[in-house]
C-alpha cells in the first residue's frame, strides 16, 4: 500500500512540475497595484526553460508575471525582487503554469537569487 501511495505522489509531482516553467533573468520593471498585485516584467533576453502558458503576457518583449504582495509569501517575493532589481542581479524564477489568478499573467511561485 505504501508503495502504491509513493508512486501516486511521485506521478502527481512530475505532472505538476511539467505544468510549470522557470527562467533566469533580470527583473526590469516591478509595479505594485493598490490591491497588492505585483507585476514583474523580465528582460526580453531572459532565459526561459519550459513553455510559459499561452495566456501569459509579454510587455515590450519581456515576460510579465504576477503575485499577491499581501500574503507573507508575497512580501518575501517582493523584497527579493526589489533587492535584485536595485542590485542589478538576475534571478531564477518559477511559474505556476497557469494564469488562474491574474488572467493574462502567470503566477510567480518562487524566486531565487544566486
Amino acid at each position: 500500500m505504501r508503495t502504491l501511495l509513493a508512486i501516486l505522489v511521485l506521478s502527481y509531482a512530475s505532472v505538476a512540475a511539467a505544468a510549470t516553467h522557470y527562467g533566469h533573468g533580470q527583473p526590469i520593471t516591478i509595479s505594485v497595484g493598490s490591491d497588492g498585485t505585483v507585476n514583474v516584467i523580465f528582460d526580453p533576453t531572459t532565459q526561459v526553460t519550459g513553455a510559459p502558458p499561452a495566456c501569459t503576457g509579454y510587455t515590450s518583449g519581456g515576460l510579465t508575471m504576477a503575485f499577491d504582495s499581501r500574503t507573507d509569501a508575497g512580501k518575501s517575493l517582493l523584497a527579493t525582487f526589489l533587492t535584485a532589481h536595485a542590485s542589478g542581479i538576475p534571478v531564477w524564477y518559477f511559474g505556476s503554469g497557469d494564469c488562474a489568478a491574474y488572467g493574462n499573467k502567470e503566477s510567480l511561485t518562487q524566486v531565487s537569487v544566486n
